[in-house]
């Protein structure tokens, strides 16, 4: 600890000591879930004071998350073998090729950009990585054994902790070994059988691991209006984060650069303040608490372009390829496929949450609570209250509406 630090803790009456258990406290937070049962009950106790959780997870998914995240190409090699096909792969690289071309018409037609920024913008969008299901590599056996080169042979006396705590030198020593090399722009920096999708501003890409493309978000063979409305609003989410209050400070290259003009961001910030308005003034009945509309503000912009997109894009899939003919479904052909798609978004968000951990959502997290990410959308769109033919004036048809992309 050099002295201007030290000295500053000082001031605020924190000792040497203080901060030596605090990181102590870290480390054993970090590792609690993997040691004996003293740590793992004090640990759960501390979850139940945070979020108010009332039952511990079981053993075996804690042992599996830690693997999953401690060696993830490994387990993402073994779920990619059993539960991703090529096909599913080629169908969301091709959904995702859709929303770009959507996008692009977007840009094209943004009243509110002026030239020199949309041009910037079209080039940006063009250059953006996709990086969808799993790397080819994957399945390079060989290069997945180097990848734990540093993990001594296992035996069976050895403790689980013991075993993560080599996995995770291992993977230090790799990391150190890249210290000095060029940037890989094929490097996968999430593993594939992680759920969780994002774009990254600094490599300007988007990341869609095989992991999220399953379940509520997207099957291989569904209607096209049930992947559109489901990852289709992912992918077009996470696109316009390049062109958002964050990613429009990177470039085509993801250099740190002003590449907008000042009369372009000004007008994005007027509409910007839309949505700050809109969902700030939202009171949520359960929490007793009122959204924060400045903190959320980039995410809901990002799930109503996200929405706009892939609800475009599958008009255009209906127009183009498929005559303005729908699919429908068994015991279901009273729902078009319009309907489909939005009723497939929702069932993304359904969820029941906990008191305690909405209240900590609403206070500290950049998103909004899974039911204003449904409904806020959907009201912002006339699209839907056409096709649900909503009343005038009624909470699903919104009077003022707050659009950007």
């Amino acid at each position: 600890t050099d002295a201007a630090s030290t000295d500053g803790h000082r001031e605020h009456g924190r000792t040497l000591k203080t901060l030596y258990n605090y990181a102590g406290l870290q480390v054993m937070k970090a590792w609690a879930a993997q040691a004996s049962e003293q740590f793992r009950n004090a640990s759960f106790e501390l979850s139940q004071a945070i979020s108010g959780v009332v039952a511990d997870s079981p053993r075996w998914e804690k042992c599996v998350d830690a693997v999953n995240n401690m060696m993830p190409e490994i387990v993402g090699h073994l779920y990619v073998h059993h539960k991703f096909s090529k096909e599913a792969k080629e169908e969301v690289e091709d959904l995702a090729r859709r929303l770009v071309e959507v996008f692009n018409e977007t840009l094209q037609e943004a009243k509110w950009m002026d030239n020199q920024t949309r041009n910037a913008a079209e080039d940006k969008l063009a250059k953006m990585g996709r990086k969808i299901g799993y790397p080819e590599w994957l399945y390079n056996t060989t290069y997945l054994e180097q990848l734990y080169q540093y993990v001594p042979e296992l035996c069976q006396n050895c403790s689980f902790g013991q075993i993560l705590v080599w996995i995770v030198r291992n993977n230090w020593m790799h990391q150190m070994l890249k210290l000095r090399l060029p940037y890989d722009k094929d490097a996968w920096i999430i593993g594939p059988a992680i759920v969780n999708a994002f774009y990254s501003p600094t490599n300007n890409e988007m990341v869609y691991p095989s992991g999220i493309l399953q379940g509520v978000f997207y099957q291989h063979g569904l209607p096209r209006s049930l992947n559109f409305g489901a990852i289709g609003m992912v992918v077009g989410h996470e696109m316009t984060h390049g062109f958002d209050d964050t990613g429009s400070q990177f470039d085509a290259e993801g250099a740190l650069k002003q590449w907008w003009t000042n009369t372009t961001r000004k007008h994005f910030e007027e509409k910007a303040e839309c949505f700050e308005y809109q969902y700030g003034n939202i009171t949520d009945q359960a929490a007793n608490m009122s959204l924060n509309g400045k903190n959320t503000v980039g995410e809901n912009i990002a799930d109503n372009g996200g929405l706009r997109m892939a609800f475009k894009a599958y008009n255009r899939l209906l127009r183009d390829e498929c005559e303005n003919n729908d699919t429908r479904l068994p015991g279901l052909e009273h729902l078009s496929g319009k309907k489909l798609f939005f009723l497939s978004n929702a069932m993304v968000w359904c969820s029941n949450v906990r008191l305690g951990y909405l209240r900590q959502q609403i206070q500290y997290d950049p998103h909004s609570p899974a039911q204003y990410r449904v409904n806020v959308p959907m009201s912002n769109m006339q699209a839907f209250s056409t096709i649900f033919k909503c009343s005038a004036n009624s909470t699903m048809n919104a009077t003022k509406r707050c659009t950007l992309w």
